[in-house]
């Protein structure tokens, strides 16, 4: 018996990040691979372990998002400016990327996508959904947490919030792909509720939760666009997460190459669309499968480590500094007056 703590720390979290933006590049290259496209049953695994990565993601983010809210009293304060302003910034930035990228291919983007790529609803970023819905999750956090006081009743109020971004979803007929896993967002949140918390750890709970998610990740390869989807694939999300950070997996799952992955794993799945568009487009068609692999991870790996230092340029325009930083840039100027 071992006993754990439940919370994850940074390291942990972008080593996460870091195995999952692996599994989702892997997850939209399916379709350019003849092994995997011509197997049914290797596409569909291939598609289930997306839509859980895409999960783990929104469950990540709810979990971080409650972590720095309950770290910084002043953190709701500059939510807008460092979070949602910052987001769309280089959300916007994305979007001008993909327009030239379709113009210089001579590519028709439709008057409604363009006037979408802005709102909601559609992008012209490849694979670009789900930073529009995180947006809508930043800012239901934002509403949630800045004006409702009581933990519970907030609870209340996220249900109510993402069951209403599902109906959007519904009324403008969007891919189920835009809701199916949404609810990991709230469990994320819940989850950082105990993260102080310890947990008995034996190895049975290890093997029932192997077994368990084998089922549900098989489920949700089956019932991709079942009815019961979006539950099959939130339990299967936490089964995943549980393994990952309730066991002692999670002690050694920050390895070095996944932590640097995690560092640039959403530069990495805002620009690998791009690089799998032009390999398998006619201005350069790559026609062997590892070829056209090799050069979607290396571009697309490249193009991210740029790209991680424009954003880290916008972060840093756009950060407000805290109270402590601003306390330590007073003492120092204070000092050297």
């Amino acid at each position: 018996m071992k006993q754990i703590t439940l919370g994850i720390s940074k390291g942990e979290t972008t080593a996460i990040k870091g195995f999952l933006a692996i599994l989702v590049v892997f997850c939209h290259l399916r379709s350019f691979i003849s092994v995997v496209d011509t197997n049914p049953i290797l596409s569909k695994m291939f598609i289930a372990f997306g839509y859980l990565s895409v999960g783990c993601f929104f469950f990540l983010s709810g979990y971080g998002l409650n972590a720095s809210y309950k770290k910084r009293s002043d953190y709701m304060k500059c939510f807008l400016r460092d979070r949602i302003c910052t987001f769309y910034i280089k959300y916007l930035l994305m979007v001008a990327f993909y327009f030239t990228l379709f113009i210089v291919g001579n590519t028709h983007v439709s008057k409604s996508l363009a006037i979408k790529s802005f709102l909601f609803g559609g992008t012209v970023i490849i694979n670009g959904w789900y930073l529009q819905a995180n947006l809508i999750l930043y800012l239901l956090f934002f509403v949630v947490y800045k004006f409702v006081p009581k933990v519970n009743m907030r609870v209340y109020a996220m249900i109510v919030g993402l069951f209403a971004y599902i109906g959007l979803c519904l009324l403008m007929h969007l891919n189920y792909t835009w809701y199916q896993s949404i609810f990991c967002f709230l469990f994320g949140l819940l989850y950082c509720e105990i993260k102080d918390k310890t947990f008995n750890f034996r190895i049975v709970h290890a093997l029932l939760g192997i077994i368990v998610f084998v089922g549900l990740a098989i489920l949700t390869a089956v019932n991709t666009y079942g009815a019961m989807a979006p539950v099959l694939t939130t339990l299967a999300v936490l089964t995943m997460m549980g393994l990952m950070v309730a066991t002692p997996v999670k002690h050694r799952i920050a390895w070095k190459p996944l932590k640097w992955m995690g560092k640039i794993s959403f530069e990495l799945y805002v620009i690998h669309g791009a690089f799998i568009t032009i390999f398998r487009s006619n201005l350069i068609y790559v026609k062997n499968d590892l070829l056209f692999i090799a050069l979607v991870w290396l571009c697309s790996i490249g193009s991210a480590i740029i790209l991680s230092k424009v954003f880290a340029l916008i972060d840093k325009i756009m950060k407000t500094p805290n109270k402590k930083e601003k306390d330590n840039t007073g003492e120092k100027i204070q000092n050297e007056t």
